[in-house]
């Protein structure tokens, strides 16, 4: 082990300090689920095509609720990284992410969504690694 990781696994180094690593890739395809795993259209229409990550996490990125701090970008460089991103997502629909990354799906994703949307998006970004 080199002495940098050897210092950030002992706790040495603040988090900003190192470099956000690219986590495993998520695969946007995957769809949102009621509470007893059923799809959940994606429009109104009952026979739509099921909603699926890319659609919330490109909707989340793309809508501005000025009501909601944590979700209004201030400035035109924090719009083109949510734009840059939605359109990384779009087009590749499976691919690695930063924790920043991340961080800002889930905090958009939550100022436009339900809490089912919500807990199933993250379910699927954040998933909870078994010990």
């Amino acid at each position: 082990m080199n002495f940098i990781k050897t210092c950030a696994t002992l706790g040495f180094f603040g988090a900003m300090i190192l470099p956000a690593v690219a986590g495993e890739p998520i695969d946007f395809t995957q769809h949102i689920v009621t509470l007893d795993g059923k799809d959940i259209p994606s429009t109104g229409d009952k026979d739509s095509p099921p909603l699926d990550l890319a659609i919330v996490a490109e909707t989340g990125l793309l809508t501005e609720i000025p009501a909601d701090p944590r979700a209004a970008p201030k400035t035109a460089t924090d719009k083109r990284l949510r734009f840059d991103l939605a359109l990384r997502i779009h087009d590749e629909k499976k691919l690695a992410l930063t924790s920043e990354e991340v961080t800002l799906l889930k905090d958009s994703i939550a100022s436009v969504f339900s809490p089912l949307v919500v807990g199933r998006a993250i379910q699927i970004l954040d998933p909870v690694k078994p010990r």
